[in-house]
């Protein structure tokens, strides 16, 4: 049971073998494989459907505060652009877009939602398989001020690091494809501070799970966004909401 959240952020969690039991439990909905048909990998087609049914089954339990809830297959769900490239989820109920900020994210056996009520603002979620990071992957994923910071830190700090930089890119991100070298990303303990195309954005309120399988989630909500390419300097992003992670 989702028990209420008091911030406009919230985050929720499941497993594959949850997600899994519940498909069969309830029956598929109507098109939830559809958009699928670029994945050739049978692996990535199982995650894209679980994914978009723990998209649609999860709104439809937040929706259910406002009396009585939709039917599966009244929502349709657009996560990709024009291009084929993965934009932050939109989700439709009888064809109309809500008008709610969604990020969706899988990592390892973990699927992870964030969902901001508040439509200015965005939302950004990432869930790290820590067993696929290696330091190895220093020279492709960080810049070399991210990798002087790293080497110096913990053995979990490069798979927060990754969680965080991806959570932040969804975040802000206007369709472009994901670089990593456009962001670095530095965190002193509870404190995470941006940098997106050179310009520093402090992140006020960003929060890093660590998940039981000894992966780490990471999940941002930003306020006050501009819709711009590039960031102003010395333009700062406020975020006063607080995050809670929520059980399924």
């Amino acid at each position: 049971m989702i028990r209420p959240a008091d911030s406009r952020l919230e985050v929720l969690v499941a497993s594959r073998s949850a997600l899994q039991a519940e498909l069969l439990a309830n029956g598929q909905p109507r098109g939830l494989e559809a958009g699928s048909e670029w994945i050739s990998h049978a692996g990535r087609r199982e995650h894209w459907k679980l994914g978009r049914y723990f998209l649609i089954s999860r709104m439809q339990r937040l929706l259910k505060e406002g009396g009585n809830p939709p039917k599966l297959d009244e929502f349709d769900v657009v996560t990709r652009n024009g291009l084929g490239r993965g934009t932050q989820p939109r989700i439709y109920l009888k064809g109309r877009m809500l008008p709610w900020r969604l990020s969706l994210s899988h990592g390892g056996e973990v699927f992870a939602l964030a969902v901001s009520r508040d439509n200015s603002a965005r939302v950004g979620i990432d869930v790290v398989d820590a067993s696929a990071v290696t330091r190895d992957s220093l020279g492709f994923w960080c810049t070399p001020a991210e990798r002087k910071s790293l080497l110096s830190q913990d053995e979990h700090a490069l798979v927060r690091n990754w969680a965080m930089k991806e959570a932040v890119y969804k975040a802000v991100n206007h369709g472009e494809a994901f670089s990593p070298s456009h962001f670095e990303i530095f965190s002193d303990g509870e404190k995470h501070v941006c940098h997106w195309r050179g310009q520093e954005i402090p992140l006020d309120i960003a929060s890093i799970y660590p998940l039981t399988n000894g992966d780490y989630l990471a999940a941002v909500l930003i306020e006050n966004f501009r819709s711009t390419r590039h960031v102003e300097t010395n333009h700062r992003i406020k975020n006063t909401a607080a995050c809670h992670l929520i059980s399924p």
